[in-house]
């Protein structure tokens, strides 16, 4: 039987069978082109890579009539979707469009949908990956596709330099730890915002090699990588 599951809940559960995938298909890459005068064609603008959203659409079979508002219930909002054709990954979906549920066959309780989940372009590990704990610099490795966004968690205290690859950013005044979200752009201690205290560029972990390193009172550093695939 074919499924997937949705939000950490799975079609079967739900009475519901998949009954086609989507092609499992390279998110679009976005550019912007600007037009030179006395120059052929259009000139692409550089920068770091970056993709457009895409739709999966699921065609779907529910089994009995009475498990339809169940099933359309499930069927809203946000969250992990893992489809049965491509079980290793998990894109960030949601359905915002109407589903319409048709008869199949006249006198069953069959009913045929399709499920039009909007997804962000990347894709991530459907088992969670561990996070990576140093307790001294050292190199991280970015197994995914796409240079990643991390969590780090800084545990020390002081004025603190945090050193990843390319990236620099200052920290001061840390009291026992504190949070480097680089995706929200944003630190935090506990519930507190303490962007305020930091200074120069939100880390990214670039594919390959990343060197990690700190100067000041540190005791350790804990990553979660937030790997992203194609």
């Amino acid at each position: 039987m074919s499924s997937l599951t949705f939000n950490g809940t799975t079609s079967a559960s739900k009475s519901v069978t998949v009954l086609t995938y989507p092609e499992i298909v390279k998110p679009a890459l976005r550019v912007e082109t600007v037009k030179i005068p006395g120059r052929h064609g259009e000139v692409t603008l550089a920068g770091t890579p970056t993709y457009e959203n895409r739709l999966l659409e699921c065609e779907c079979m529910v089994n009995d009539v009475s498990k339809i508002s169940a099933a359309a219930a499930w069927l809203t909002g946000r969250g992990d979707l893992v489809l049965g054709n491509d079980p290793d990954y998990a894109y960030d979906a949601q359905v915002i469009d109407e589903i319409r549920f048709e008869k199949i066959l006249r006198g069953h309780g069959h009913r045929r949908f399709t499920v039009p989940f909007l997804c962000q372009p990347l894709k991530k590990a459907a088992e969670t990956e561990p996070n990576i704990e140093l307790t001294a610099p050292g190199t991280v490795v970015n197994i995914g596709h796409v240079p990643s966004r991390p969590l780090i968690k800084i545990e020390g205290s002081g004025n603190v330099v945090l050193a990843v690859g390319a990236y620099s950013l200052s920290i001061t005044d840390i009291s026992t730890s504190i949070l480097i979200d680089s995706d929200l752009g944003m630190a935090t201690a506990g519930t507190v915002n303490e962007s305020y205290k930091v200074s120069g560029e939100w880390p990214l972990l670039v594919v390959g090699n990343n060197a990690v390193g700190w100067t000041g009172t540190v005791s350790k550093v804990t990553i979660t990588p937030r790997w992203r695939y194609l």
